[in-house]
């Protein structure tokens, strides 16, 4: 992992682990970019927010009549880290941790309250945190585990359903990965997707669980993902695990997305 700040590790919950682990790597200079997001607008507002979310593992409620409103953590949630010049937000390794840092927040809030009071879907959160997870190290993987596990218990149907194929992709990024957490993972995911599409009205009822949201500004980055950790799984499990896994991954995505990627093409820090 990339330096930051030195701290003394901490003693939190499992649910929380991700984001220790996380804010340790977000150093002032970071809170400041972040906070400066929004055309500086309000930024010392937004400081005092982030600062109690890095250094206390706190997110303040939402409060659009003052400072704290989670503008900033939204824009920085859209950077291309792997993009040169992409604003709002930092480039490379900086930016995936700062990027990481507020989609983790955005999952904490978005998953814990009623649909009708989000600022966004999970969905448009966990991709871009599961892709900086991969681009950075993979050995987030458990304490990512551990916090979507939390977030699953207290949200509705389409959120579980994204939340279980972000726990299948993390348990394929996992080194060694397991066959058997992965199996289960898959036919969980089958599960809570066929329970959200008994509660939602599908945008395309001929797209398994991505025809579920209107929310689809990071689908991209979704798929990338699914491609790269379903499809190639070359010899890395058995083969019946591996069938099982690439039949999912090709249901996922779109026809024109369902190919493993090519020989040599990078495959975002995944073993």
């Amino acid at each position: 992992m990339a330096s930051g700040r030195s701290s003394t590790p901490r003693a939190v919950p499992d649910a929380l682990r991700l984001l220790a682990e996380v804010a340790g790597r977000v150093d002032d200079d970071m809170l400041r970019e972040i906070a400066r997001a929004d055309y500086g607008m309000n930024e010392e507002g937004y400081l005092v927010g982030l600062r109690r979310l890095r250094d206390d593992l706190v997110l303040a409620p939402i409060d659009l009549d003052r400072d704290w409103d989670h503008e900033v953590l939204q824009l920085v949630r859209w950077s291309r880290p792997d993009q040169p010049g992409w604003q709002p937000g930092g480039a490379g390794e900086r930016g995936h941790w700062m990027r990481l840092f507020c989609c983790i927040a955005l999952v904490m809030r978005d998953a814990s309250v009623a649909p009708d009071s989000r600022i966004g879907e999970v969905n448009d959160s966990l991709g871009p945190m599961l892709e900086s997870i991969a681009a950075l190290d993979v050995r987030l993987a458990d304490p990512a585990l551990a916090f979507v596990a939390s977030a699953m218990e207290r949200t509705d149907p389409l959120s579980r359903a994204f939340l279980g194929l972000g726990a299948l992709l993390l348990e394929r990024m996992r080194v060694p990965a397991d066959p058997d957490r992965m199996l289960a993972a898959a036919h969980a995911l089958t599960a809570w997707v066929e329970a959200a599409e008994a509660t939602e009205y599908p945008r395309d009822a001929g797209r398994w669980l991505f025809g579920l949201t209107w929310h689809d500004l990071r689908h991209d980055t979704w798929f990338a993902l699914i491609a790269r950790l379903l499809l190639a799984t070359g010899g890395h499990m058995p083969a019946l695990v591996a069938a099982e896994l690439e039949s999912l991954g090709r249901r996922l995505l779109p026809d024109d997305r369902a190919r493993a990627p090519a020989l040599g093409e990078p495959a975002g820090g995944v073993p």
